[in-house]
Protein backbone atom coordinates (compact mmCIF):
# COMPACT_ATOMS: atom_id res chain seq x y z
CA UNK A 1 0.00 0.00 0.00
CA UNK A 2 2.38 2.44 1.27
CA UNK A 3 4.73 1.92 -2.22
CA UNK A 4 1.38 3.15 -4.45
CA UNK A 5 1.83 6.70 -2.11
CA UNK A 6 5.29 6.72 -2.17
CA UNK A 7 4.61 6.04 -6.03
CA UNK A 8 2.28 9.25 -6.13
CA UNK A 9 4.89 11.29 -4.23
CA UNK A 10 7.64 10.76 -6.58
CA UNK A 11 5.11 11.76 -9.57
CA UNK A 12 4.71 15.00 -7.56
CA UNK A 13 8.22 15.66 -7.78
CA UNK A 14 9.41 14.21 -11.08
CA UNK A 15 6.93 15.93 -13.31
CA UNK A 16 6.56 19.30 -11.31
CA UNK A 17 9.78 20.85 -13.46
CA UNK A 18 7.73 19.79 -16.53
CA UNK A 19 4.18 20.45 -16.05
CA UNK A 20 2.06 22.93 -14.22
CA UNK A 21 0.01 21.30 -11.61
CA UNK A 22 -3.83 20.41 -12.13
CA UNK A 23 -5.80 22.73 -9.91
CA UNK A 24 -8.38 21.94 -8.03
CA UNK A 25 -10.92 23.12 -4.49
CA UNK A 26 -13.71 21.42 -2.67
CA UNK A 27 -16.30 23.45 -1.16
CA UNK A 28 -16.58 21.79 2.24
CA UNK A 29 -19.82 21.62 4.53
CA UNK A 30 -19.30 22.69 7.88
CA UNK A 31 -21.36 20.25 9.06
CA UNK A 32 -19.08 16.97 7.59
CA UNK A 33 -15.72 18.26 6.79
CA UNK A 34 -13.12 16.47 5.40
CA UNK A 35 -9.78 15.64 7.97
CA UNK A 36 -6.93 16.97 7.47
CA UNK A 37 -5.49 12.87 6.55
CA UNK A 38 -8.31 12.84 4.21
CA UNK A 39 -7.58 15.86 2.36
CA UNK A 40 -3.75 14.98 2.02
CA UNK A 41 -4.65 11.39 0.92
CA UNK A 42 -6.72 12.89 -1.89
CA UNK A 43 -4.26 14.70 -3.01
CA UNK A 44 -2.02 12.03 -3.34
CA UNK A 45 -4.40 9.72 -4.72
CA UNK A 46 -5.61 12.27 -7.61
CA UNK A 47 -1.93 12.30 -8.84
CA UNK A 48 -0.99 8.26 -8.81
CA UNK A 49 -4.74 8.43 -10.71
CA UNK A 50 -4.09 11.41 -13.62
CA UNK A 51 -0.50 10.72 -14.10
CA UNK A 52 0.49 14.30 -12.82
CA UNK A 53 1.10 16.93 -10.23
CA UNK A 54 -2.44 17.97 -8.37
CA UNK A 55 -2.59 20.86 -5.98
CA UNK A 56 -5.54 21.95 -3.94
CA UNK A 57 -5.97 25.18 -3.46
CA UNK A 58 -7.64 26.45 -0.36
CA UNK A 59 -10.75 28.53 -0.72
CA UNK A 60 -13.22 30.22 1.50
CA UNK A 61 -16.31 30.06 -0.17
CA UNK A 62 -18.47 28.74 -3.32
CA UNK A 63 -18.51 31.96 -4.92
CA UNK A 64 -14.60 31.72 -4.98
CA UNK A 65 -14.84 28.33 -6.54
CA UNK A 66 -16.91 30.01 -9.30
CA UNK A 67 -14.99 32.75 -10.03
CA UNK A 68 -11.87 30.95 -10.15
CA UNK A 69 -13.22 28.17 -12.53
CA UNK A 70 -14.57 30.95 -14.76
CA UNK A 71 -10.80 32.55 -15.17
CA UNK A 72 -9.41 29.55 -15.69
CA UNK A 73 -7.48 29.13 -12.54
CA UNK A 74 -8.99 26.11 -10.91
CA UNK A 75 -9.16 22.94 -13.47
CA UNK A 76 -11.78 20.91 -11.35
CA UNK A 77 -13.99 21.22 -7.60
CA UNK A 78 -16.45 19.51 -5.64
CA UNK A 79 -19.24 21.86 -4.23
CA UNK A 80 -22.54 21.80 -3.39
CA UNK A 81 -25.85 22.43 -4.98
CA UNK A 82 -26.29 26.28 -4.98
CA UNK A 83 -22.68 26.22 -5.97
CA UNK A 84 -22.91 23.88 -8.66
CA UNK A 85 -25.61 25.99 -9.94
CA UNK A 86 -24.46 29.53 -10.08
CA UNK A 87 -21.32 27.58 -12.13
CA UNK A 88 -23.69 25.85 -14.39
CA UNK A 89 -24.80 29.71 -15.29
CA UNK A 90 -21.32 31.32 -15.18
CA UNK A 91 -19.88 28.76 -17.30
CA UNK A 92 -22.42 27.01 -19.16
CA UNK A 93 -20.05 24.33 -20.90
CA UNK A 94 -19.00 22.97 -17.28
CA UNK A 95 -18.95 19.40 -17.34
CA UNK A 96 -20.73 17.04 -14.55
CA UNK A 97 -17.73 14.55 -14.05
CA UNK A 98 -19.28 12.64 -10.99
CA UNK A 99 -21.91 12.68 -7.65
CA UNK A 100 -22.09 10.95 -4.53
CA UNK A 101 -24.25 7.67 -4.60
CA UNK A 102 -26.48 9.00 -1.69
CA UNK A 103 -26.31 12.68 -2.92
CA UNK A 104 -28.62 11.72 -5.90
CA UNK A 105 -31.41 11.26 -3.32
CA UNK A 106 -30.51 13.95 -0.99
CA UNK A 107 -33.43 15.63 1.26
CA UNK A 108 -34.29 17.90 4.24
CA UNK A 109 -36.55 17.38 7.30
CA UNK A 110 -38.43 20.00 9.45
CA UNK A 111 -37.97 19.25 12.74
CA UNK A 112 -39.50 20.39 15.70
CA UNK A 113 -39.81 19.93 19.03
CA UNK A 114 -42.05 17.54 20.60
CA UNK A 115 -43.33 20.42 22.97
CA UNK A 116 -44.86 22.36 20.20
CA UNK A 117 -47.52 19.38 19.26
CA UNK A 118 -46.72 19.43 15.54
CA UNK A 119 -46.46 15.91 14.52
CA UNK A 120 -45.58 14.49 11.31
CA UNK A 121 -47.44 14.85 8.52
CA UNK A 122 -48.02 16.03 4.54
CA UNK A 123 -49.78 19.03 4.96
CA UNK A 124 -50.28 21.62 8.16
CA UNK A 125 -52.85 24.00 8.54
CA UNK A 126 -51.61 27.59 8.23
CA UNK A 127 -52.46 29.15 11.64
CA UNK A 128 -50.68 26.06 13.33
CA UNK A 129 -47.22 27.61 12.74
CA UNK A 130 -47.95 30.97 13.30
CA UNK A 131 -47.13 30.95 17.11
CA UNK A 132 -43.74 29.09 16.56
CA UNK A 133 -40.25 30.35 15.80
CA UNK A 134 -38.29 28.50 12.69
CA UNK A 135 -34.31 28.29 12.06
CA UNK A 136 -32.79 28.33 9.17
CA UNK A 137 -29.49 28.02 8.00
CA UNK A 138 -27.17 30.36 5.97
CA UNK A 139 -28.69 31.53 2.23
CA UNK A 140 -26.00 28.79 0.75
CA UNK A 141 -27.50 26.21 2.04
CA UNK A 142 -29.87 24.01 -0.05
CA UNK A 143 -31.13 21.85 2.69
CA UNK A 144 -31.54 24.22 5.73
CA UNK A 145 -32.47 27.46 3.76
CA UNK A 146 -33.02 27.89 -0.33
CA UNK A 147 -35.29 25.01 -0.73
CA UNK A 148 -37.15 24.56 3.01
CA UNK A 149 -38.57 28.03 2.28
CA UNK A 150 -39.19 27.39 -1.03
CA UNK A 151 -41.15 24.36 -0.26
CA UNK A 152 -42.78 25.98 2.42
CA UNK A 153 -44.01 29.01 0.73
CA UNK A 154 -45.39 26.59 -2.29
CA UNK A 155 -47.45 24.33 0.33
CA UNK A 156 -48.78 27.54 1.85
CA UNK A 157 -48.49 30.48 -0.67
CA UNK A 158 -47.17 33.05 1.63
CA UNK A 159 -43.73 34.18 2.94
CA UNK A 160 -42.01 32.11 5.06
CA UNK A 161 -41.81 35.01 7.11
CA UNK A 162 -45.63 35.22 7.10
CA UNK A 163 -46.00 31.58 8.19
CA UNK A 164 -44.34 32.02 11.43
CA UNK A 165 -43.47 34.12 14.51
CA UNK A 166 -40.35 35.01 13.85
CA UNK A 167 -37.28 33.67 11.66
CA UNK A 168 -33.57 33.06 12.85
CA UNK A 169 -30.94 32.38 10.99
CA UNK A 170 -27.75 30.52 11.81
CA UNK A 171 -24.22 29.09 10.09
CA UNK A 172 -24.47 25.33 10.82
CA UNK A 173 -27.06 23.07 11.33
CA UNK A 174 -25.50 22.02 14.44
CA UNK A 175 -26.99 25.01 15.42
CA UNK A 176 -30.12 24.94 14.76
CA UNK A 177 -30.42 21.61 16.58
CA UNK A 178 -28.57 23.19 19.46
CA UNK A 179 -30.83 25.86 19.45
CA UNK A 180 -34.33 23.43 19.33
CA UNK A 181 -32.57 21.56 21.86
CA UNK A 182 -32.27 24.42 24.16
CA UNK A 183 -35.87 26.17 23.28
CA UNK A 184 -34.36 29.16 21.62
CA UNK A 185 -36.48 27.87 18.85
CA UNK A 186 -39.37 25.47 17.97
CA UNK A 187 -39.07 24.31 14.45
CA UNK A 188 -35.91 23.87 11.96
CA UNK A 189 -34.76 22.74 8.62
CA UNK A 190 -32.08 20.63 8.35
CA UNK A 191 -30.33 17.78 5.73
CA UNK A 192 -31.22 14.33 6.83
CA UNK A 193 -27.66 13.55 7.38
CA UNK A 194 -27.19 15.76 10.01
CA UNK A 195 -30.50 14.97 11.63
CA UNK A 196 -29.34 11.27 11.62
CA UNK A 197 -25.97 11.83 12.63
CA UNK A 198 -27.23 13.64 15.66
CA UNK A 199 -29.55 10.94 16.70
CA UNK A 200 -26.77 8.19 15.91
CA UNK A 201 -24.10 9.95 18.43
CA UNK A 202 -26.87 10.95 20.94
CA UNK A 203 -26.33 14.45 20.55
CA UNK A 204 -30.04 14.62 19.56
CA UNK A 205 -33.07 12.54 20.91
CA UNK A 206 -35.91 11.99 18.33
CA UNK A 207 -38.62 11.83 21.32
CA UNK A 208 -37.97 15.89 22.15
CA UNK A 209 -36.85 17.18 18.37
CA UNK A 210 -38.97 14.97 15.54
CA UNK A 211 -39.43 15.11 12.26
CA UNK A 212 -42.74 16.86 10.95
CA UNK A 213 -41.96 16.74 7.70
CA UNK A 214 -39.60 15.26 4.75
CA UNK A 215 -38.88 17.19 1.29
CA UNK A 216 -38.84 15.45 -1.92
CA UNK A 217 -35.67 13.85 -3.06
CA UNK A 218 -33.66 16.37 -4.80
CA UNK A 219 -29.64 15.98 -6.40
CA UNK A 220 -26.38 17.40 -4.10
CA UNK A 221 -22.60 17.78 -4.75
CA UNK A 222 -21.23 17.48 -7.67
CA UNK A 223 -17.79 17.31 -9.33
CA UNK A 224 -17.25 19.60 -11.91
CA UNK A 225 -14.45 20.53 -14.67
CA UNK A 226 -13.50 22.87 -16.65
CA UNK A 227 -14.87 22.37 -20.48
CA UNK A 228 -13.23 19.32 -22.42
CA UNK A 229 -10.24 18.77 -19.95
CA UNK A 230 -8.14 16.05 -21.00
CA UNK A 231 -8.43 14.75 -17.70
CA UNK A 232 -11.68 14.32 -17.13
CA UNK A 233 -11.94 11.03 -18.26
CA UNK A 234 -9.09 9.73 -15.87
CA UNK A 235 -10.54 11.83 -12.89
CA UNK A 236 -13.85 10.23 -13.67
CA UNK A 237 -12.43 6.86 -13.11
CA UNK A 238 -10.57 7.80 -10.22
CA UNK A 239 -13.33 9.02 -8.13
CA UNK A 240 -15.25 6.11 -9.29
CA UNK A 241 -12.72 3.72 -7.60
CA UNK A 242 -12.10 6.18 -4.59
CA UNK A 243 -14.13 4.56 -2.33
CA UNK A 244 -12.17 1.00 -2.69
CA UNK A 245 -8.99 3.29 -1.19
CA UNK A 246 -8.76 2.25 2.79
CA UNK A 247 -7.76 5.99 2.95
CA UNK A 248 -10.40 7.70 1.77
CA UNK A 249 -13.89 5.21 2.14
CA UNK A 250 -14.90 7.68 4.82
CA UNK A 251 -15.06 10.25 2.19
CA UNK A 252 -18.44 8.86 -0.06
CA UNK A 253 -18.68 5.39 1.44
CA UNK A 254 -21.32 4.30 -1.54
CA UNK A 255 -18.72 6.11 -4.49
CA UNK A 256 -19.54 8.30 -6.91
CA UNK A 257 -21.40 7.88 -9.65
CA UNK A 258 -22.11 9.43 -13.29
CA UNK A 259 -24.21 12.51 -13.53
CA UNK A 260 -27.79 12.29 -14.92
CA UNK A 261 -28.41 15.45 -17.01
CA UNK A 262 -32.03 15.18 -16.64
CA UNK A 263 -32.04 15.67 -12.63
CA UNK A 264 -29.47 18.37 -13.26
CA UNK A 265 -32.06 20.50 -15.38
CA UNK A 266 -35.10 19.42 -12.96
CA UNK A 267 -33.31 21.05 -10.13
CA UNK A 268 -32.01 23.97 -12.06
CA UNK A 269 -35.46 24.81 -12.69
CA UNK A 270 -36.74 24.17 -9.04
CA UNK A 271 -34.02 26.50 -8.10
CA UNK A 272 -34.50 29.35 -10.48
CA UNK A 273 -38.16 28.96 -9.30
CA UNK A 274 -36.68 29.47 -5.42
CA UNK A 275 -34.80 32.71 -6.81
CA UNK A 276 -31.11 31.81 -6.33
CA UNK A 277 -29.04 33.97 -8.48
CA UNK A 278 -26.32 33.03 -10.94
CA UNK A 279 -22.79 34.10 -10.31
Amino acid sequence: MWCRWILAVAILLSTSVLAQPLQYAIWQPSEQPLTASQLTALDLYFSEQLQQPVQRVPISSGQQIVDKMVAGELDFGWVNLITSYQLRRALPEVEHTAQGYDDQFYRFYIVARTATGLKPQQWFDGRQLAPFRIALGPKNSSSSNVLPQYYLEQLYQQKVSDMFRSIRYFRSQQQILAELKSGQVDVGAVSYQVYQQAVRDGSVDPSDIRIIWTSPMFPNNYWMTQPAGSYSTALQQALAQLHLQPQLQGIEPRGFVSVDAGTVANIDNTLAAAGVKGR
